[in-house]
């Protein structure tokens, strides 16, 4: 049994059944050792070491598992490196398995000669380099149990290729997994009854009391227990751009997301009037907090959080309680005193956010009706949203996909239905991300939106989807330019526009060479049809190019975007992240 056998019988000891990847030298014998099990482990071969990491990234957060991403030595292990550090930041479990030039090469100036311990030093939660087939087994387990644990994140392997093609000189009996169900949140820190029986104190004192649910309800996956903590306690609740789908959005009292990016005014608003607010696994950073301005001062804050580098790190909090979401919420379910009437006490409340989403959604109803000389993207949206069912999964790019997925689209169920690059904003990541989603997901529809900018940077990976025969509706919202930056330099920098504008990408010839069929939508009249017809392509990928609106005609959902696009050019002030 070959080093690479001994890592591959470890991957699926723990459960993994799917890695993504690109073609490499030094990695053949990984790659052989995968053939040799492929009835039990799937390896999907992307195009772009980025790519596939984004493709991991995403399968990680649809299906609740680890995603587990290999590349090649040297070239292969930089250019892996922006897709780890996304979802590291992030705090999505994900695996990277990178093969390095063998051992005897080392310091000799050879192919590939990479220093990938320091190289991942930066983008991982924890990296190691692997110098002998007995230690693998140990290390397998320890970087898996790492990146699953506490406050989740990236964790990789270097794998030397002596290494993967020498016999393994270690016991069997050392080939075991540790015990856990291996994706998010394996060990739960359960809360002291203190700080639950506090909580309950401010809840009971509480007349307008608030749940913020960041991205950490969906690695916790509380969201029966929230629901259950909404309706005991006849709370209302706000999300971050990745608590997005902690609840129905459909729901009574769910306001939908906050903040600056996608935040809109009216749940913005109601949340500066909260006098408790209790945030749930969200770091609270200025997008989300609207620059510090989404809490107002007075108010009692408690915040629960798996890891003491968030608590209290960016809000002033009166109970900080560092434990697990979903153990948090059960203990407050379970000592909710039977005879306090929360939903009478918080009535008028509940009532005042009800009239907030009504004036939302009126105020979006309207932009649907609206009529322009090319697309709106709210209209397109809301069509969408019509076809989408409790499954659907919508995956937007960086840039302005995300506040129009944020802003516009209402989650018909709990669940990570919307995926978005918050970590670092990289282009080019929703078309990738598709492939890892719709492989974790095969009976969903997943839909990936993003700018003709994001499509120049990930355009490849149309190949994958059209080889794996992927059903994935591809949306490109051309308007010609890089659409984030072009709205800043139109609103801060007196339209002074510099390296954001390009000539048009035909997009549809492009999708065509892949053996991709798409339409051109260039109106709003055209988009139920085109619609209609890319919904019943189910066994082929198609893509939709959708003529939307100029960054001169339009200013996108950002909240401050909206605010200063009514000021003089001198009092408007950008948001600094």
């Amino acid at each position: 049994m070959r080093g690479a056998d001994v890592l591959v019988e470890m991957l699926i000891k723990h459960g993994v059944n799917c890695i993504f990847g690109v073609p490499g030298d030094t990695s053949m014998a990984f790659h052989d050792a995968l053939r040799l099990r492929a009835s039990e482990i799937r390896h999907v071969l992307c195009r772009d070491e980025r790519h596939a990491a984004y493709a991991a990234d995403a399968y990680a957060r649809v299906t609740g598992k680890i995603g587990v991403v290999e590349v090649p030595s040297g070239g292969g292990a930089l250019y892996v490196v922006p897709g780890l550090s996304e979802a590291n930041v992030s705090n999505i479990p994900l695996l990277c398995i990178s093969s390095e030039i063998s051992m005897s090469s080392e310091e000799t100036h050879a192919l590939t000669d990479c220093n990938q311990e320091q190289l991942f030093a930066a983008v991982t939660k924890w990296n190691a380099k692997v110098k002998s087939s007995k230690t693998l087994p140990h290390l397998a387990r320890k970087a898996i149990r790492l990146s699953c644990s506490g406050f989740s994140g990236v964790t990789a392997l270097t794998m030397p290729e002596n290494v993967l093609r020498e016999e393994y000189d270690g016991k069997p009996e050392d080939l075991y997994a540790t015990q856990g169900e291996w994706g998010f949140t394996v060990y739960r820190n359960e809360p002291n009854r203190t700080d639950v029986a506090e909580l309950q104190k401010l809840l009971i004192s509480a007349e307008r009391p608030l749940v913020l649910a960041g991205g950490g309800v969906h690695l916790s996956k509380a969201y029966q227990e929230l629901e259950a903590f909404l309706d005991l306690y006849a709370l209302p609740m706000i999300s971050s751009v990745d608590g997005k789908g902690s609840i129905s959005e459909h729901r009574e009292h769910v306001l939908g997301t906050v903040g600056a990016n996608g935040g809109s005014d009216e749940a913005n608003q109601y949340a500066a009037q909260a006098d408790l607010v209790i945030i749930l696994g969200c770091k609270m950073d200025n997008v989300t907090t609207f620059g510090k301005r989404l809490i107002h001062p007075q108010a009692k804050v408690v915040q629960v959080d798996i890891s003491e580098e968030i608590l209290t790190n960016n809000q002033r909090v009166d109970l900080p309680i560092m434990a697990d979401i979903k153990a948090l919420l059960k203990a407050a379910n379970d000592l909710k005193d039977p005879s306090m009437d929360y939903k009478a006490k918080h009535s008028e409340w509940n009532q005042s956010a009800q009239r907030k989403i009504d004036d939302k959604r009126h105020r979006i109803q309207a932009e649907h009706q609206r009529e322009a000389s090319r697309v709106v993207v709210a209209r397109l949206i809301g069509a969408l949203e019509k076809y989408a069912d409790e499954n659907t999964v919508f995956a937007g790019d960086a840039g302005n996909p995300t506040p129009y997925i944020a802003s516009y689209l209402r989650c018909k169920a709990a669940g990570k239905n919307t995926i978005l690059p918050r970590g670092h904003g990289a282009l080019g990541y929703a078309l990738p991300a598709a492939v890892g989603a719709q492989i974790g997901r095969p009976g969903s529809r997943v839909i990936a939106l993003f700018g003709d900018g994001s499509f120049g940077m990930a355009m490849g990976e149309l190949e994958t989807a059209k080889r794996l025969k992927l059903p994935i509706m591809f949306i490109n919202l051309q308007n010609d330019c890089y659409g984030w930056i072009k709205t800043i330099q139109r609103l801060y920098y007196k339209q002074n526009y510099y390296g954001v504008d390009f000539g048009p990408i035909d997009a549809l010839k492009i999708a065509e060479g892949f053996g991709i069929q798409g339409l051109n939508v260039l109106r709003n009249s055209e988009i139920d049809d085109a619609l209609q017809w890319a919904w019943n392509q189910t066994d082929e990928p198609v893509l939709l190019n959708i003529a939307i609106e100029t960054i001169e005609e339009f200013v996108p959902p950002v909240c401050q975007w909206e605010k200063d696009i009514l000021l003089p050019d001198h009092e408007r002030k950008k948001l600094v992240y």
